[in-house]
């Protein structure tokens, strides 16, 4: 008996010191930061932790399924936050070389949130979808290309040199979505909303 339980252990601390390194690649150090602040407020009341390149490539998937294909995703044009206590937001943008013209032209970059978001004072559900900015407006579909929300962005003029995506802080503790210069709010959604 004594032989099982010291191969159990055994088993149990090499399975531990296995996973160990990719909970921490996904949790991070800046998690961990947030985590023990004395002060932190109710969890859903944290700012979201923007999440490293590293943290962001093993979390998203290399292709994406959107309108009857899958494209790949352009890694260096990909950013990610992390709500409290769970939940991720990943955004990319797509090769879309392989989808008509009509359909580029809307779906520039794929969104997944694992929690329910309030974009431009319009809620999104959790999930997968395709997106992008059009004529000013930054417009969410399905993976089936069905418009689900519209809302008006923002153009940051003093950007220097803007990138194609980057995700941002906002100081109203939620994020900024940047397309370009263009950009638009995206927080939590509210339980009761």
């Amino acid at each position: 008996m004594g032989y099982l339980t010291n191969a159990l252990s055994v088993a149990t601390v090499s399975f531990m010191l296995a996973v160990a390194p990719a909970i921490h690649a996904v949790s991070g150090p800046a998690a961990s930061q947030s985590q023990s602040s004395t002060t932190s407020p109710a969890p859903d009341d944290q700012a979201p932790t923007l999440l490293t390149p590293a943290q962001v490539e093993h979390l998203m998937p290399a292709t994406v399924y959107y309108r009857g294909q899958s494209a790949p995703i352009q890694l260096r044009n990909s950013a990610g936050a992390r709500f409290a206590p769970d939940g991720y937001l990943l955004v990319a943008m797509v090769d879309t070389s392989g989808y008509a013209s009509s359909v580029q032209e809307i779906y520039q970059m794929y969104l997944i949130t694992e929690r329910a978001l309030e974009i431009g004072s319009q809620r999104l559900a959790p999930g997968a979808y395709g997106a992008g900015v059009v004529n000013g407006k930054f417009i969410v579909t399905d993976v089936g290309g069905h418009t689900l929300l519209q809302a008006d962005t923002n153009l940051d003029q003093s950007m220097p040199r803007p990138r194609p995506l980057q995700l941002l802080n906002d100081p109203a503790d939620g994020l900024k979505l940047y397309l370009g210069r263009s950009w638009i709010s995206i927080a939590l959604a509210t339980a009761t909303h």
